[in-house]
């Protein structure tokens, strides 16, 4: 049933809502299992998929696929990888070190990632991330984005749609019109761009227009506040005059979809099905995960049936969906990609190579590879559960490769003076420590005292010792901290884990093929 002429309005609206699919909780719960079958069976245009492993969501996927009346799209943040989203798959390093990389090699990477989204059955990576990183503040853009050079990012942007795209899998410029220098994040407020047009065009816009030349197949609309834009301080996701310079400016043909629109920067103004209503009655094609998405298809539908020209509008946004299920290989049937599956080791030692070439030095080289003879001790300054599972990570495979002795430890920059001096007392017969911080955005409120405490804590722990920091995700604080060596590897993926203990002792010889 894939012909929106011989739809109702119903269904036409149900193709333009992917709600969140949470692949753990439709094994887990029989009653969130039965509600998502329902939206399938009205007619749901695909859903955005989060957590479980890759052999579940293949399942799942397969079992949803077989409901549907029109082939589903499933999509995913899968921007540095799988893992981004799933507990397996090929973890490559963020977009800011694949941006010290050549296209050609980026190119490679998202085809990598793309093979693997495919062969588990998404067919839509809601990837690159297109914003130029300005802010070195930003809390939620930051190792995400290519750089700082708005030509840089846009010939990256253009290497990774390419190589996703030769996969028969869509992908994603976004977040235009662009969040690279913004100070707030849009997960939990509205962030505003105060730039005048000029500057938006000659940056912001750069790798958007770059996308649209090599005919990407969605762009992304960020929740943003952009007065020079539209003054009326609608978010830009829910702004027909913004979704306008896509359409009219660029002359941009694609699908557009929303970000998120359970994110709050939306749900702490607008109700789900509002937000949903304006954001296709702005232009846009899908209202990505809005908080309640049966009651916002019936709410779009019932507006559609009231209104001549909203319903022409979900019309042609359901017949631009369908054209790209047909330009993707869903339509007529959709069939998983069986060329894509057992790839994860095939692609496990590209990754390595790369965050290999990734990684800077700045200090005395001197102190890696680490000497046999010498006793060191490793502390990972960590400030949340992820980046203490990272440490931990990172500090089990660094002793697995190395036969001095060690001792590790934990800390945040919480820690107290005792404890400090404790711990001194534990780390007397240490040579070298290596500190490990996982920092991405910094909020700005909070950034000079989180780096004073990180530089205290490796001062005292490390007096009269040698020091490296490896910095695991923001690059942009070296210039603030103080080691004898900083090591910048631009990520917190295994990958670039892998690679740092690779420097660290001396294995090159894991990166050949």
């Amino acid at each position: 049933m894939s012909n929106p002429a011989q739809w109702t309005a119903m269904e036409k609206a149900a193709q333009c809502v992917f709600p969140r699919l949470d692949t753990d909780k439709y094994f887990e719960d029989t009653e969130y299992s039965s509600e998502i079958t329902k939206l399938v069976e009205m007619n749901i245009g695909g859903f955005c998929i989060f957590n479980g492993n890759p052999e579940r969501a293949e399942q799942m996927i397969h079992t949803l696929q077989a409901h549907a009346k029109t082939p589903l799209l499933i999509c995913a943040d899968f921007e540095n990888g799988l893992p981004m989203r799933f507990t397996e798959g090929t973890d490559f390093p963020h977009a800011l070190g694949m941006g010290k990389l050549s296209h050609e090699s980026v190119f490679k990477i998202a085809q990598a990632i793309a093979k693997e989204a495919a062969g588990i059955g998404i067919r839509w990576n809601l990837a690159p991330v297109a914003d130029v990183n300005t802010n070195i503040d930003n809390p939620v853009i930051n190792i995400r984005s290519f750089g700082e050079n708005p030509e840089e990012v846009a010939q990256h942007v253009k290497s990774y749609i390419e190589g996703t795209q030769v996969e028969k899998v869509m992908a994603c410029a976004k977040h235009f019109p662009g969040h690279g220098d913004t100070s707030k994040d849009s997960h939990i407020e509205l962030p505003s761009i105060n730039h005048k047009y000029d500057r938006l065009s000659y940056i912001e816009f750069e790798p958007f227009r770059e996308a649209v030349k090599t005919n990407t197949a969605s762009i992304m609309i960020g929740h943003l506040n952009v007065p020079a834009l539209d003054s009326s301080g609608t978010p830009s996701s829910l702004s027909s005059k913004i979704v306008n310079i896509l359409r009219e400016d660029f002359k941009y043909r694609g699908i557009i979809v929303t970000d998120a629109l359970d994110m709050k920067s939306i749900t702490n103004t607008y109700n789900s099905e509002t937000a949903s209503i304006m954001a296709l009655k702005a232009g846009c094609d899908i209202a990505l995960m809005p908080e309640h998405p049966e009651s916002s298809i019936l709410a779009i539908a019932e507006s559609a049936e009231k209104d001549n020209d909203f319903h022409e509008k979900i019309d042609i946004a359901a017949r631009r969906i369908i054209l790209y299920k047909r330009k993707f290989g869903l339509i007529p049937q959709y069939q998983l990609l069986e060329e894509g599956k057992n790839l994860f080791m095939n692609h496990s030692k590209m990754a390595l190579k790369y965050a290999y070439d990734i990684i800077e030095k700045h200090g005395d080289t001197t102190l890696y590879p680490i000497a046999e003879n010498i006793n060191f001790a490793g502390f990972g300054i960590v400030n949340n559960d992820k980046s203490f599972r990272a440490a931990s990570r990172f500090f089990t495979m660094l002793a697995q490769a190395t036969e001095n002795d060690c001792d590790f430890a934990y800390i945040n920059t919480q820690i107290n003076a005792d404890e400090l001096k404790e711990m001194q007392k534990g780390i007397k017969d240490a040579d070298l420590i290596i500190f490990t911080l996982f920092y991405k955005g910094i909020d700005i409120e909070h950034r000079a005292s989180e780096i004073e405490s990180v530089n205290k804590i490796v001062e005292e722990l490390g007096k009269d010792k040698k020091k490296i920091l490896i910095l695991f995700g923001n690059p942009y604080i070296k210039d603030y901290l103080n080691s004898d060596l900083i090591v910048l590897t631009y990520s917190d993926s295994f990958s670039s884990l892998a690679a740092s203990v690779v420097l660290m002792t001396g294995r090159e010889e894991a990166m050949n093929y």
